[in-house]
């Protein structure tokens, strides 16, 4: 049975929709229990009335508005229960609603809240391409919607107290609401973050679709006033966690990293807990440099051709609160202690460094960190600092991420404004080596899952990288006949253009970067392989049009002013030899 939690407060109109949707789209066992805080319109008239004729429905009444929290709360204390559904009586809900929600909720043993979306709400549950205007209208968009969505779950930390389904062995474990944050706003995030850390997780019931009128109670109060000082007491409160739960472990795997370990534990040391250094069998003096450092802890793990198990081994050694991840090669300036909050994991954009402007998001070196190496870099960005939660773990045995169990677990993916900075493709001689050493991981990858967009893509980009183009086209024409998303096909015609062009098929290659630029009109790296192609074939007036454009647009991008260079003198050379 579900114990059914509302609490009122006045809009009768809205009470009256709401239990009435309920009685016609609720077949399964249930009971009701309807908190009124001390309302002075028709509400409590209609709730007498109408508890006389349901048996499963009971009222609480308060003299005085004590708020949300406090009004759940009491509801669950009088619920029977197996699950706890609060629900806000600006609610309409919608055939197998429930079924729907109760089914999400038993599809993983951690699911611990589950919420449904709706047309009006913050975050990820809201849907806004729903189309309707009366009851019937709704009630048709709704069947539809779970028909279209079936079984779509949506892992994410937050679930708005709106339409909150609840394991009863939850409030077992965490509590019920913390009443602080009477009468209401932020003490449905502050429950949600408790769950996480008890070891759930909280998802979006992607398949069931209600309709919310939106903050009816809060029109008669000053709702942002509100907010402001529920946002407040909500920092302050777990400010004191972050407090007591800021301890960080850098864990990075190494093997012969001589020339750079020394640097990046010279940065890195001072800024965390302990360092976890797993060598995957260096035969230079690695270990031994890193041995000299204080707070780093040295194992030993044996290489089998997959970099996700060597660095779960290195998270698996971690002591910290949280995990930081580095390379060998790459150095950080400073981490902000700040940004280490529950239900958070830390992307960070990493600045490879490269004496080429050629790589796609290039940018120009500005002086201003004394870091920087090369001509300029380009951005990559990842998660690298997350809770040392082993529901968190690397995956994929080559360019390993941990995105996808990030994901799963419903954290929030925050961006860190301090960069890392990556050395390794300065030097081309040692790029180039660690390039044919992931080609052959990622072969092995490919050869057992063909049609795998992501290793394909990476096995392509491999081979390309090292100069293998005859290969590197026939993976990207492989690449483009799968089933990819609108960025991946943008990918695969730049990158298939860029190999085509190398070959000397420019005719083909300017087809296909015509295709790259049509899927991302704004990316400078297509108009400018346009740009060049256009000049091979003698098109000189059409590719100076494009430079003028690259260079207006960005001014910093030395590309373009190469090829308006090239443009004006081509077209003096044609009027020149045109004059004779």
């Amino acid at each position: 049975m579900v114990s059914i939690v509302i609490p009122v407060w006045n809009q009768v109109d809205y009470t009256v929709a709401c239990l009435e949707s309920i009685a016609n789209c609720t077949p399964e066992p249930h009971e009701i229990i309807v908190v009124d805080n001390g309302s002075t319109d028709g509400t409590k008239l209609f709730l007498a009335e109408y508890v006389r004729l349901k048996r499963n429905m009971t009222v609480i009444e308060n003299e005085r508005n004590l708020g949300f929290p406090v009004a759940c709360n009491q509801g669950i204390a009088f619920s029977k229960g197996e699950h706890i559904l609060l629900l806000n009586n600006d609610v309409v809900v919608s055939p197998e609603w429930l079924k729907g929600m109760i089914e999400c909720m038993a599809a993983q043993p951690d699911y611990g809240i589950v919420g449904p979306r709706t047309n009006s709400i913050s975050g990820p549950q809201q849907f806004t391409d729903g189309k309707y205007s009366t009851p019937e209208e709704f009630t048709e968009f709704a069947q539809g919607f779970r028909k279209t969505f079936r079984n779509y779950r949506i892992p994410f930390w937050r679930i708005v107290g709106f339409c909150m389904l609840i394991k009863r062995e939850v409030i077992e474990k965490i509590g019920t609401f913390d009443e602080r944050f009477s009468p209401g706003n932020f003490e449905d995030d502050d429950f949600c973050l408790r769950s996480i850390l008890a070891g759930y997780r909280n998802v979006i019931c992607g398949d069931v679709f209600v309709h919310h009128h939106g903050s009816a109670s809060h029109r008669s109060i000053d709702h942002g006033k509100l907010l402001e000082k529920n946002q407040e007491k909500f920092i302050a409160k777990w400010k004191g966690w972050q407090a007591e739960h800021s301890t960080i472990s850098c864990c990075m795997i190494v093997k012969n990293e001589e020339k750079n370990i020394g640097n990046c534990l010279t940065h890195i040391v001072p800024l965390v807990d302990e360092v976890v250094v797993v060598d995957t069998g260096s035969t230079d003096r690695t270990k031994e440099i890193a041995a000299t450092f204080p707070k780093v802890k040295l194992y030993d793990f044996p290489w089998v051709n997959d970099f996700s198990k060597a660095r779960n081994f290195a998270n698996q050694q971690a002591t910290g609160d949280w995990i930081f991840s580095l390379d060998a090669d790459e150095v950080i300036e400073s981490l902000d202690r700040g940004q280490l909050f529950p239900g958070h994991a830390i992307a960070f954009e990493t600045r490879n460094y490269t004496n080429s402007a050629t790589w796609k998001g290039w940018r120009a070196n500005t002086g201003e960190s004394p870091l920087e190496e090369g001509i300029g870099w380009f951005p990559s960005i990842k998660i690298r600092l997350f809770p040392n939660d082993k529901r968190i773990f690397w995956q994929y045995p080559v360019h390993e991420v941990l995105e996808p169990s990030v994901y799963d677990l419903g954290l929030m993916r925050v961006k860190s404004e301090q960069p890392i900075h990556h050395t390794g493709k300065v030097c081309q001689d040692i790029d180039i080596e660690k390039g044919k050493a992931y080609y052959a991981y990622l072969q092995q990858a490919v050869e057992a899952n063909p049609d795998d967009v992501r290793h394909v893509d990476e096995l392509a980009t491999q081979a390309q990288n090292l100069s293998e183009y005859d290969k590197a086209l026939e993976l990207w024409q492989h690449y483009l006949s799968l089933d990819l998303k609108q960025d991946e096909k943008f990918n695969g015609w730049l990158n298939l253009g860029h190999c085509l062009a190398s070959l000397g098929r420019n005719q083909e290659a300017l087809e296909a970067s015509r295709m790259a630029w049509k899927f991302n009109p704004d990316s400078r790296e297509a108009a400018m392989n346009t740009g060049v192609l256009l000049f091979r074939l003698g098109f000189y007036e059409s590719a100076l049009k494009i430079a003028r454009t690259l260079n207006n647009l960005y001014p910093e991008y030395p590309l373009p002013v190469g090829l308006y260079k090239d443009c004006v003198r081509a077209m003096e050379m044609d009027y020149v030899c045109g004059g004779i």
